[in-house]
């Protein structure tokens, strides 16, 4: 748990709905010192600023989209951490309710120190988090584009020309093809999808690279580069998901996070459930090693004989990231993906 600070006079807690917010606020010993009340989302800036005070620690409801919150809300007091989507558990009413009352439950919890919170990167990690996520959204619309068209292509047996497999280059070609109209709609539409991520995938990676190519991303990006399969843009996708590396105690915690621990082998199963981003990197960068190194070649055909070919790749890409793990790790870096003060189980859960 985030250690909190001795002399703190209130331990706030704030709860942020889509019209409104619940806020109310303890003192250590769990005595009212902050009334339970609604704020208008319209109020609740102006209602932050009058009302916080430098002495207070917060706790912030899990949002939607907390960062905006957070960063209004850290200047003002003495600490501010975000609240796991694990509360769920401790109060299950929590958020289901609009009783002002329920947030004076989150209050007390706060100030016995047993709300887990989670890790608030810094801007930049954000950032690049938000593009990482993009990245990804873009492949799975052009890995189901192509998966439509090879579908089209094996119905009718045709053969498509040019460099492209799919004669994604070649909407002539498309157009002439020898489809039921139902058919042609779908290679147009698909194919027009193909084309539009493709694009957006170069432009998109092009701006990542440019943001790998400045301090803090472009020295730790540096080490990853030795690890076998992992490619620049992978290596940043890596970086920006991990955040500081310095939050993950050992390896294995590291792999629980990116949903690759020890039966994580099926998709959508609960050790899977990790940091999407991270997980399909380092699946993507496991299969690239596979193919392209005889020493990770010779491992996975020693693992597939055993496990099949899905559980192969995951434990493959589990112990790829236990060398990202060991990389970022072997020596201080002169620049840091994030300060750690106030990091807490995010590192130990997929927040």
């Amino acid at each position: 748990m985030q250690a909190l600070p001795t002399a703190s006079a209130r331990f706030v807690a704030l709860d942020v709905r889509h019209q409104f917010a619940l806020a109310g606020a303890v003192d250590r010993g769990g005595q009212v010192a902050l009334p339970p009340q609604r704020i208008a989302i319209a109020e609740l800036r102006e209602w932050l600023h009058r009302t916080l005070l430098a002495t207070d620690t917060v706790i912030l409801g899990v949002a939607a989209d907390p960062w905006p919150l957070a960063d209004l809300i850290a200047p003002l007091v003495a600490g501010m951490t975000i609240a796991h989507p694990q509360i769920a558990n401790l109060l299950p009413s929590f958020q289901h309710g609009d009783n002002p009352r329920e947030v004076l439950k989150l209050a007390q919890l706060h100030a016995a120190g047993l709300v887990p919170g989670v890790w608030v990167p810094p801007t930049a990690v954000r950032e690049l988090r938000a593009l990482a996520a993009q990245r990804r959204r873009l492949i799975q619309q052009h890995a189901a584009a192509s998966a439509t068209l090879e579908q089209i292509l094996h119905q009718y047996a045709l053969v498509p020309p040019g460099r492209q497999a799919l004669a994604s280059d070649r909407p002539d070609w498309w157009a002439r093809a020898p489809l039921h109209t139902a058919d042609k709609t779908r290679a147009r539409d698909n194919l027009a999808a193909l084309n539009r991520a493709t694009t957006l995938l170069r432009t998109l990676d092009a701006r990542i690279l440019a943001i790998g190519a400045t301090e803090p991303w472009c020295e730790h990006s540096e080490r990853l580069l030795n690890i076998a399969g992992i490619t620049r843009i992978e290596a940043l996708v890596i970086l920006s998901a991990i955040g500081a590396p310095e939050r993950f105690d050992s390896a294995a915690q590291l792999a629980k996070y990116a949903g690759l621990a020890p039966g994580a082998e099926m998709p959508g199963s609960a050790a899977a459930d990790g940091r999407h981003e991270l997980r399909a990197a380092m699946l993507a960068v496991a299969e690239r090693a596979v193919q392209g190194d005889a020493t990770w070649a010779a491992r996975f055909a020693a693992l597939h004989e055993r496990a099949g070919v899905q559980r192969a790749m995951v434990a493959i890409a589990r112990k790829l990231l236990v060398q990202v793990w060991r990389m970022l790790n072997a020596a201080p870096a002169e620049h840091t993906l994030g300060d750690t003060s106030g990091a807490d189980t995010e590192l130990r859960s997929a927040a």
